[in-house]
C-alpha cells in the first residue's frame, strides 16, 4: 500500500468516527462495529467489483437490517458509498490526464467506458472531459 493509500485510509476512518460520533453518542458507535469494517472493505475493493450484498452480507443480520444500520450510522447507503469511492478513483485518474477512457472505466470497476460515462455526468453534471480540462493537476 502506497503512502497515499495509508492517508486516505486514515482518513476515511477518522471520518466515519466523527459520522458516528455525529450521529448520535457512543452507543452508536458500540451498536454498528460492523459499519467500519464495511467503510474498509468499500475503500479496499469498491473498484473491483464489490457489489452492495457481498459488503451488507458480512453483517450478521437480515440484509435490510444491514442497510439500515449501514445508513444510520454514515448517513447514507452501501451503495452510495460504493459510487463515492469509485468517483473519487475516476477523478483520481482524469486529473492525471494521461490514461485512456477505457483503462479508467477498468481501474474503478465499471463494465466498460459508457457506463462509466453517465455515472460520471450523472454524479457530477459534467462529462468527464469538461471535468478533466478543469481539474488537471
Amino acid at each position: 500500500m502506497t503512502f497515499m493509500g495509508k492517508s486516505r485510509r486514515l482518513i476515511c476512518v477518522a471520518l466515519c468516527a466523527l459520522a458516528l460520533a455525529g450521529a448520535g453518542s457512543c452507543a452508536v458507535m458500540s451498536a454498528f462495529p460492523r459499519t467500519y469494517e464495511a467503510i474498509d472493505l468499500i475503500r479496499r475493493e469498491a473498484c473491483s467489483g464489490l457489489t452492495a450484498a457481498r459488503v451488507l452480507g458480512r453483517f450478521p443480520c437480515s440484509r435490510r437490517q444491514a442497510e439500515m444500520r449501514f445508513r444510520k450510522a454514515t448517513g447514507h447507503s452501501v451503495l452510495d458509498e460504493i459510487h463515492d469511492v469509485q468517483l473519487a478513483r475516476a477523478k483520481d485518474l482524469l486529473r492525471e490526464g494521461t490514461m485512456p477512457l477505457k483503462a479508467i472505466s477498468d481501474f474503478c470497476g465499471f463494465e466498460n467506458p459508457n457506463s462509466l460515462r453517465k455515472f460520471f455526468k450523472a454524479q457530477t453534471g459534467r462529462t468527464m472531459s469538461e471535468w478533466r480540462s478543469g481539474n488537471l493537476s
